[in-house]
């Protein structure tokens, strides 16, 4: 049971990393414009 919440939130924290990289590109790709 404990192996299956932390494998859950170790996956929302790569998901949250991931989409705030999206985020920051996104960003530096319309400060560039």
């Amino acid at each position: 049971m404990s192996t299956k919440n932390g494998y859950l939130f170790y996956n929302s924290a790569v998901m949250r990393s991931y989409y705030n990289n999206i985020v920051k590109l996104k960003v530096m790709q319309g400060s560039a414009k």
